[in-house]
């Protein structure tokens, strides 16, 4: 299979499960101890007193976060950002003073990403979408009419040995709350794994256990090998997936993605799958996104699932492919955000 082949491929494993949602994403939830709001005017939270700034080539860190009242934090992955810290609240304001500084490139927020998929995971549970009952209106909580099967959907169309004349393997990156390394969905026959552990980001360690079941299930939709975590069959068997974690109770902060991200194309991923977004443009993610691409790498990133007219983050980035989410008569799901900058539903 050739390079450009094999990521098409690729990309279409990951591209299945971008947009990933049963529900939408509610957003609106108490602020733990430790994160500020982003903005009065958003729901997007950010890491408190984290600056994710980038200087000019020759420029003294210390010396540009002595000018600025700050402490220098944790360089990022290949050196391509370094977190300063201030007073928690006064992320936007340090941020604007260090752009007016002609030593920074950019400054912004660790901005606190969120995994697009309701956390119930009903499709985990109910493999297949069997069983399904509606969950508004007046037949609230009653099962879905049978002749709803007789409607021909994007799950319908994955048919039993789908690309099984695939040859060689091909590793995609999962960037996500991690995966779980026992599940029989990613045994081989042989007793082989089809997982390749990555980095935890989030932790800060190299077990990129799941902590939530949200990556476990859009992995499971990439390379399950049956209806199992996804409640779809697996996209390929060929496929093997390299996991990092970068989100957890919190959230998903922009270091820990910016981090994933970067290893990922530097482990030679043919390409990745972020179904986690926010509403906030971010420098480190777009640089990184253009470093992914310039090593042959397809950045694939969830639309997001706020039920706007516009595409979240990464997924706004014009180097990703952004994935909007369907219902079953493939229709733009009601919960799935829309817009400028969307690529493929």
């Amino acid at each position: 299979m050739s390079r450009v082949a094999r990521s098409a491929f690729a990309a279409l494993a990951a591209v299945s499960i971008a947009a990933c949602s049963d529900s939408p994403v509610d957003n609106a939830t108490a602020t733990p101890n430790n994160l500020v709001s982003a903005n009065a005017n958003a729901p997007e939270q950010v890491m408190a007193g984290e600056l994710i700034v980038k200087a000019v080539e020759g420029a003294s860190v210390a010396d540009i976060a002595r000018a600025h009242g700050l402490a220098v934090g944790q360089a990022g992955y290949g050196n391509a950002y370094v977190v300063l810290h201030g007073a928690a609240g006064a992320e936007h304001a340090n941020a604007r003073a260090l752009k007016a500084d002609s030593r920074v490139v950019y400054a912004e927020p660790n901005y606190l990403r969120q995994a697009d998929v309701d956390p119930k995971l009903w499709a985990f549970y109910n493999p297949g979408g069997l069983n399904m009952k509606y969950s508004s209106g007046k037949n609230n909580g009653l099962p879905i009419s049978a002749s709803y099967a007789s409607v021909a959907d994007a799950d319908e169309d994955n048919i039993d040995g789908y690309a099984a004349g695939a040859t060689g393997t091909v590793v995609v990156g999962s960037i996500d709350t991690g995966v779980d390394f026992a599940h029989a969905e990613f045994k081989n026959a042989d007793g082989t794994s089809r997982l390749i552990a990555g980095r935890d980001w989030y932790s800060n360690d190299n077990d990129p256990s799941d902590t939530n079941d949200h990556g476990t299930h859009t992995s499971g939709t990439m390379a399950g090998k049956t209806v199992g975590v996804a409640g779809v069959a697996g996209v390929a068997a060929n496929v093997r997936i390299h996991v990092q974690r970068v989100c957890g109770q919190r959230g998903c902060p922009t270091t820990a993605i910016v981090n994933a991200i970067r290893a990922a194309a530097d482990y030679g991923v043919v390409a990745m799958n972020l179904s986690i977004g926010g509403g906030s443009l971010s420098q480190s993610e777009s640089d990184a996104i253009a470093y992914a691409n310039g090593k042959g790498a397809i950045v694939i990133a969830s639309a997001g699932n706020d039920g706007v007219g516009t595409v979240s983050c990464p997924a706004c980035d014009p180097g990703a492919i952004s994935v909007a989410s369907t219902q079953w008569q493939d229709k733009l799901a009601s919960y799935s955000q829309w817009g400028p900058g969307l690529d493929i539903s």
